[in-house]
């Protein structure tokens, strides 16, 4: 009896934890609306795979984020590294005020994201990470 108790008990637990530990099957998706035969629409509003253009930035952000890039622009002619150009601590600190006015907004987070990988990352690894002097820094981040 003792031990058809244990087995009865060692059953449940094994259920329990299959029922914990399997894999969540997500619904088939509703393809047919009830009591219309005809395929529902499937274009998705919202969510996952929607694209929607973000919002267009304030002025005063949109002015910031056009002197920055203008600076980016001018340092890269002839092939140039910007990160690496004097005006770096300048368009750090206006592309780092654009960020500021952007952050944590939903739809701003592909232009932040961006921001971040293709401007501030390698103005970051130049101006704090290498050897290079920024003599003349407007910004007074650096001082000589």
């Amino acid at each position: 009896m003792r031990a058809f108790f244990i087995l009865i008990v060692l059953a449940a637990a094994a259920f329990a934890a299959w029922k914990w530990l399997a894999p969540a099957t997500p619904p088939e998706p509703l393809s047919v609306i009830p009591g219309n035969e005809t395929p529902a629409e499937t274009t998705p509003q919202s969510g996952f795979g929607v694209v929607k253009a973000p919002p267009p930035l304030s002025a005063t952000l949109a002015a910031t984020y056009d002197q920055a890039e203008a600076l980016w622009a001018d340092a890269a002619k002839g092939g140039a590294n910007p990160a690496l150009s004097p005006k770096a601590p300048l368009m750090n600190k206006l592309y780092s005020s654009v960020l500021r006015g952007i952050y944590n907004q939903d739809a701003q987070k592909p232009f932040e994201l961006k921001l971040i990988g293709e401007r501030l990352t390698p103005l970051g690894d130049a101006l704090f990470f290498s050897k290079a002097r920024y003599v003349n820094d407007e910004t007074g981040v650096f001082l000589s």
